[in-house]
């Protein structure tokens, strides 16, 4: 890696990789990933650090602290052909940035949902989204309650270190909602679906939106969410959800062959969904 003379011809980048965020700041320019000017960027952190107290002390703090060493040069062009660490003079301080954030912060609105549809860039109006809870999305845009279904099921039991407890049978309910979405998509007559489920460990209330195909059975349409290889599904033994991630454990006597070589993915039914799920948090 050659090393770099004229530091000038260089942007400084600062990672901020914690509380299950990656974002990138832009000191130079004073833009954010993608070229976000940071005035938007604040409306996103604010939907997601609701509080002054959380924003400074979650997330703004630590760009104070940040190593020199974690600066990375970038080229003025944008693109990271060659870098080192800089380990320079403190001309790089970032407090009173970090002062200006705060103001701004105590000026903007977090982005509504009319706006965070409205938004061009596909990567931030994706990432705005995940500091809009859809909870409170579908009440904001109004819905209605399609249809409700249940189903008795055995899960597996463990505690905080794994352990297998046994087994518990218990009844589940799902909910289809029709999300009225004029309001983002700003014509008329256009609707959204949505699952409500509650989470077996803690109760809380969570959504998950699907495909207007399942909007008439609320079990299928969660089953639908769960996508497997189509030439390994006769070979699955059980299936283990946490949120959005799914853990398959199949038989022992699985081809190899087809494990290496997996199909197009293919959506379970609720009977082969619910017959498999063993556990889920």
């Amino acid at each position: 890696m050659s090393k770099i003379n004229n530091q000038e011809e260089f942007d400084i980048v600062i990672a901020f990789c914690k509380n299950g965020m990656n974002l990138e700041y832009n000191k130079t320019q004073d833009f954010w990933a993608n070229k976000i000017p940071t005035e938007q960027f604040m409306r996103y952190l604010k939907g997601i650090f609701t509080n002054r107290n959380r924003f400074y002390h979650r997330f703004a703090k630590d760009f104070i602290e940040v190593p020199k060493a974690h600066l990375i040069e970038l080229e003025a062009d944008g693109y990271l052909k060659e870098f080192e660490y800089y380990k320079g003079p403190d001309q790089w301080d970032m407090v009173d940035v970090v002062d200006r954030w705060m103001e701004i912060y105590d000026e903007v609105e977090p982005f509504n949902y009319a706006e965070a549809f409205r938004l061009k860039d596909d990567n931030f109006r994706r990432l705005v989204f995940t500091s809009i809870g859809p909870a409170e999305m579908i009440k904001e845009l109004g819905y209605t309650r399609l249809s409700t279904e249940g189903r008795e099921v055995t899960h597996k039991k463990f505690n905080s270190e794994g352990e297998f407890l046994g087994t518990e049978t218990y009844h589940t309910t799902f909910e289809m909602l029709e999300v009225n979405a004029e309001k983002i998509a700003e014509t008329d007559k256009i609707n959204m679906y949505a699952v409500r489920c509650w989470c077996t460990s803690t109760d809380e209330e969570h959504i998950l939106w699907v495909e207007d195909i399942y909007k008439n059975s609320p079990l299928e349409a969660i089953a639908s969410t769960c996508r497997v290889p189509k030439n390994l599904k006769e070979d699955i033994k059980e299936i283990k959800r946490q949120g959005d991630i799914f853990l398959l454990e199949f038989n022992d006597s699985v081809d190899k062959e087809k494990l290496k070589n997996p199909s197009k993915d293919v959506p379970l039914s609720a009977d082969e969904y619910f017959s498999l799920l063993t556990a889920q948090s």
